[in-house]
């Protein structure tokens, strides 16, 4: 039994990304502004709350993110909104930011922090969860907003030009 209860779930739709920094200053600053729309499907281990074993719905996102890296670290941020079509009263809401503090070389202070609207919950089972299965984190619970922190310190080493990846939908 998985904690988002999915046997499996896929989206499929067109995607476009705008950023207002060339594409040339990627690696040092982005903004950058994503939209995609289409149809996502789920195929559920157990019954939903809805009464549903699978599930397509037409879904679109809205994504705006700022990253700037500097020789002192990294500061990132992430505003997300979605939602299904045409019930827009299930939504999602997240609010995302992360940084990344150079120490010394190769060695990191990392501070992250989510949190998080919810509205779309569509996936959750049907049945009550068992005091185990939330004592154990093992199954996903009603609710209406999530949040996190996380903190920690990272060493990277190899070549220089490890975390230059392609930014362009979300990689």
């Amino acid at each position: 039994t998985s904690f988002n209860n999915q046997d499996y779930s896929w989206f499929a739709g067109p995607a476009i990304e705008w950023d207002l920094f060339p594409y040339s200053e990627s690696t040092r600053r982005l903004l950058t502004f994503h939209y995609s729309a289409g149809v996502r499907t789920w195929n559920y281990e157990r019954e939903t709350i809805y009464e549903k074993l699978e599930e397509v719905r037409g879904q679109h996102n809205f994504d705006t993110t700022v990253s700037l890296r500097q020789r002192w670290g990294t500061i990132g941020s992430t505003v997300s909104v979605a939602s299904f079509v045409p019930d827009f009263a299930k939504n999602h809401v997240s609010l995302f930011g992360d940084m990344s503090l150079n120490l010394f070389r190769g060695l990191s202070l990392n501070l992250n922090t989510n949190i998080e609207s919810l509205r779309d919950q569509i996936t959750l089972p049907r049945e009550e969860a068992t005091s185990e299965e939330v004592l154990v984190n093992q199954r996903q619970l009603a609710t209406s907003y999530r949040y996190f922190v996380f903190f920690g310190v990272s060493y990277t080493f190899g070549s220089i030009f490890s975390p230059i990846v392609n930014p362009r939908f979300g990689g």
